[in-house]
């Protein structure tokens, strides 16, 4: 198929994405822009130099969220809670 991409599985089988609409990109566009989301040639570029993942500070990171999580839903407050769920997309 034309202009699509080829994924191929370790096993040999293949298929085809489907071919883009020429329109789609400017939904994409006008989402970026109605949510302030920039792209610049510097959004891709990681800061990870492949150093280990530090666990502990990972962890505790994660439980405090949750803690706070929980301290915004007993107080009924919305203020934070965009950060306490499953991201929405």
């Amino acid at each position: 198929m034309k202009n699509t991409f080829r994924f191929v599985k370790p096993d040999g089988q293949s298929f085809d994405s489907a071919a883009p609409n020429p329109t789609e990109w400017t939904r994409i566009v006008a989402a970026h822009e109605a949510h302030a989301i920039v792209i610049t040639p510097q959004t891709a570029v990681t800061r990870w130099m492949g150093e280990s993942l530090d666990h502990d500070l990972a962890v505790g990171w994660l439980m405090e969220r949750k803690r706070q999580c929980n301290l915004v839903s007993l107080a009924s407050s919305s203020i934070g809670s965009e950060h306490c769920g499953p991201r929405q997309t």
